[in-house]
């Protein structure tokens, strides 16, 4: 302090730092920690988007923000942020109702209009802005490949001056909204495509399995029809010997042993041919696979006597099967035809 002589304090000497625009920078920033917050947590591009309109709209104090698709002239927005007592938008909107600063929003120029009053792009188009409670404009065009494709806008219900770094800082929350969209939709397409990927593997492996299917039981038939002539002729065998039986059996003077060996002739031979006629089904029919325990070692014994019967004595049939059982849980028709 400076005194005069009499000791009377008359001035003061300070310094004073206005520290208005180091606040507004403190909450740009937390606002854009916040936005990075939101973009973690969201997984729905409209809902990042409301976040981010929320965020600039109450960081800068405007009435109204949001998030816009652009086709054409038309802008379709889907939710609004608004401030209390001010209607939120939604649906679509010719922009050209609000002025002619849409040409410079397709140009990739920022639109920032502090009084439509006073505007030469908006003059013309007061009364519908006033509608929507719109006086003063920030709009950010969001580019795709050189052609507008949306908008991140700010509104406000009285004329105002928008200050630089408000224009920025909505500038970098309009890049980083993009760039967060963007990935979210490319994310949800992708799972989309894997799902339908997923799907689609699904249906050729089951298109596969029932061609497989088919091509087996072709081959089986064919394998089949390629036994008819052995199997025929081996049938027609046994069917002479029930035939010489049975003659045998009409004579009268046929002793008792030799009657009860045509006899046993007749059913052995009989087994004989429905054990043929059983392997052969068995070996055509389709069926779900039905696995049991049982000893292949045995199955195997089996096998080789029809293929005897098929083949005749003119071929031998070695196989080698430990007496010990061999037990395993297969489909008994399954090996049969393996």
């Amino acid at each position: 302090p400076f005194f005069n002589t009499e000791g009377e304090a008359l001035r003061i000497a300070g310094v004073s730092t206005d520290i208005t625009d180091q606040r507004r920078s403190e909450i740009m920033r937390a606002a854009l920690v916040e936005l990075g917050d939101v973009f973690r947590d969201t997984d729905e591009p409209d809902d990042i988007s409301f976040a981010a309109a929320r965020i600039i709209g109450q960081t800068v104090g405007a009435d109204r923000a949001g998030y816009g698709e652009i086709d054409a002239d038309t802008l379709t927005i889907m939710r609004d942020w608004s401030a209390p007592r001010v209607a939120p938008l939604f649906g679509s909107f010719d922009l050209r109702s609000f002025g002619t600063y849409i040409d410079d929003l397709k140009n990739g120029d920022e639109v920032c209009i502090e009084d439509a009053h006073t505007d030469p792009r908006t003059r013309s188009t007061v009364a519908a802005l006033e509608a929507i409670s719109v006086r003063a404009i920030v709009n950010m065009p969001i580019m795709e490949n050189g052609r507008l494709v949306a908008m991140l806008y700010l509104g406000s219900g009285r004329a105002r001056q928008w200050r630089a770094d408000e224009v920025a800082f909505v500038r970098e929350v309009a890049e980083r909204t993009r760039i967060a969209t963007e990935r979210r939709r490319t994310e949800q397409e992708l799972a989309a495509l894997a799902a339908s990927l997923e799907q689609q593997v699904a249906a050729r492996t089951g298109e596969l399995q029932h061609a497989e299917d088919a091509l087996r039981q072709s081959q089986k038939m064919e394998a089949v029809g390629q036994l008819t002539g052995g199997v025929a002729h081996d049938f027609n065998n046994l069917l002479t010997v029930i035939r010489s039986a049975t003659d045998l059996l009409k004579r009268p003077d046929l002793s008792a042993e030799r009657r009860e060996r045509y006899i046993d002739a007749i059913s052995d031979t009989a087994d004989r041919a429905a054990k043929l006629t059983g392997q052969l089904l068995a070996f055509a029919r389709r069926q779900a696979l039905q696995p049991e325990v049982i000893d292949v070692g045995q199955s195997l014994r089996v096998i080789a006597d029809m293929l005897g019967t098929l083949t005749g004595s003119r071929i031998v049939i070695d196989i080698d099967v430990p007496e010990t059982p061999l037990f395993t849980n297969v489909d008994p028709s399954q090996l049969d035809t393996a």
